[in-house]
């Protein structure tokens, strides 16, 4: 897995004060080391605390606040 960042959203209030919004993706091995600085623990979670179901809805609400379409097809499990 490649590790990689995007910026959702930044902007500067009229105080001054910026607020930047950033969607990282990396392996769960690094999740630890991220949440060690205090900047970055507000939001960030752990994948395994989420239901998958609950983990699918999102996913489907997102891909249809975009226009998409989600179809989930389950593989067939080996012989």
């Amino acid at each position: 897995m490649s590790i990689s960042a995007t910026v959702i959203a930044d902007s500067v209030s009229p105080a001054g004060i910026r607020l930047t919004t950033v969607q990282y993706r990396a392996p769960r091995c690094i999740l630890a080391e991220i949440n060690t600085h205090r900047a970055f623990t507000r939001n960030a979670r752990s994948s395994r605390a989420v239901p998958t179901a609950k983990l699918l809805d999102k996913f489907a609400r997102v891909v249809s606040a975009l226009g998409g379409e989600l179809v989930i097809k389950w593989k067939d499990t080996p012989p």
